[in-house]
């Protein structure tokens, strides 16, 4: 196999956030006159396991990607 990502998540699904996003709420809520006063919960559109994501990435990268514990 190629290479691995290694993570301690196990079968654990993670909602993956692009940075993009993370940056268009943080310009949004400096700039909104009215304060927000308010924590923002930022999620990616799907839980993904981390094998999920390792199929992804070799598709995308027509490699071989696998996962670790």
């Amino acid at each position: 196999m190629g290479e691995k990502i290694v993570s301690a998540t196990g079968t654990g699904r993670v909602a993956f956030v692009a940075a993009d996003d993370i940056a268009d709420v943080a310009v949004a809520a400096l700039i909104d006159p009215v304060p927000h006063n308010t924590d923002h919960i930022i999620t990616g559109p799907e839980a993904l396991s981390y094998d999920e994501v390792a199929a992804i990435l070799g598709e995308v990268t027509g490699g071989r990607c696998g996962t670790a514990p």
